[in-house]
């Protein structure tokens, strides 16, 4: 009976040790370490200094901060100076951090220096340090005992703010800001975004050109939507972020699924459109003919009109001329001149300025075709 309680109290403090360290996997640039953290809201890399007296950032990050609300002018403190590794003194300013997060632990009021160099190093130096307790470094990783982590309901509610703001940041354009901030609330706590937040999430990288990210958050959005067109525009950017990447086939693959989702001619045309697009990359150009023109085919659909008005001159739409000088751009590939120029003259029919430009470069009165 002793042995199983004295085994029980092991295991309790086993399980207590745990719990109160956490562990958070560095990565090495150029001989230093360097740990992602979140100031004030905004997602930042700094090497990790054990021997930096403060935490240090430079004046272009200070800039950004002051512009887009991450700091205030009440948040500085005057001059000070401060020795750098080669010996100098040189003048900076202080500033207090009023959040910083590493690792999901947050400490507040953080003293730091902003150096008056655009390109300064980001330092996470003592004055951060010293607040995460006892600390250990094993090769990659920086481990953090004993800390006193806010409490799950507390790190949701507190995401579940940062979910709405990066929504409203999404909606006013700010991209690079809305990802940032949806993935402090991801990291503080996944169950605050819900599917719709995952999908503005992976649509936020997709649009600030971090392709991976994007890919990530848009199949987790992928598993738990349900509505056909969310689905749809999931998996068009899904496709376009893997073209992005090289992966053609997953490309392929996502803008098939797209279209099982496309239930209206515009977005049906969208799908065969960017098929086109994809075996035009491939070189695959009769391919790549053939998606087109099924794409030109539903948006006359949507369009509730037909070619013979747009031999009219009738029609004049970007979208179309653009499908019809992607078309003449593959006979040209293939060799095809009379070809090209047809679909050429059907462009600038449309109003589409690259066919016009073409058209009158090698004196083609496409309005003389007007039917």
């Amino acid at each position: 009976m002793k042995k199983v309680i004295f085994t029980s109290i092991i295991l309790l403090l086993f399980a207590t040790s745990v719990k109160s360290q956490v562990r958070i996997k560095m990565q090495k640039e150029g001989g230093v370490y360097t740990t992602p953290c979140t100031i004030n809201g905004l997602r930042l890399r700094f090497i990790f200094d054990t021997g930096a007296s403060t935490v240090s950032i430079s004046l272009s990050e200070a800039n950004f901060m002051l512009k887009n609300g991450y700091m205030d002018e009440s948040d500085l403190h005057g001059s000070s100076y401060s020795q750098i590794a080669n010996g100098d003194i040189v003048e900076n300013t202080t500033v207090i951090l009023r959040e910083l997060e590493i690792g999901g632990i947050i400490i507040r009021n953080v003293e730091a220096a902003i150096m008056h160099e655009l390109s300064a190093p980001l330092l996470l130096g003592q004055s951060a340090i010293e607040k995460l307790g006892r600390i250990q470094i094993e090769d990659d990783n920086l481990i953090i005992f004993n800390f006193n982590s806010p409490s799950t309901e507390n790190a949701c509610v507190k995401a579940k703010e940062m979910v709405d703001k990066a929504q409203q940041y999404y909606f006013d354009g700010l991209k690079n800001l809305s990802a940032d901030t949806y993935q402090n609330a991801y990291d503080l706590c996944p169950d605050a975004l819900d599917c719709f937040s995952l999908y503005l999430m992976g649509s936020a990288y997709y649009s600030s050109n971090n392709y991976s990210s994007a890919i990530t958050f848009l199949k987790k959005a992928s598993n738990c939507e349900t509505k056909n067109k969310t689905l749809y525009y999931i998996y068009i950017k899904l496709a376009d972020a893997y073209r992005e990447l090289g992966d053609y086939e997953n490309a392929i693959l996502n803008t098939q699924r797209a279209l099982t989702y496309a239930k209206e001619n515009k977005y049906i045309s969208s799908c065969y459109f960017y098929l086109g697009f994809i075996n035009s990359d491939l070189k695959n150009y009769y391919k790549a003919v053939e998606y087109y023109e099924k794409s030109v085919d539903y948006y006359l659909k949507h369009l509730s009109t037909n070619v013979n008005e747009v031999m009219k001159g009738k029609v004049k739409n970007a979208m179309l001329g653009e499908s019809y000088w992607n078309i003449a751009f593959q006979y040209h590939k293939l060799g095809q001149e009379t070809k090209s120029d047809n679909f050429a003259i059907k462009s600038a029919l449309c109003g589409y300025e690259s066919a016009i430009d073409r058209c009158k470069k090698f004196g083609i009165r496409y309005e003389l075709y007007i039917e």
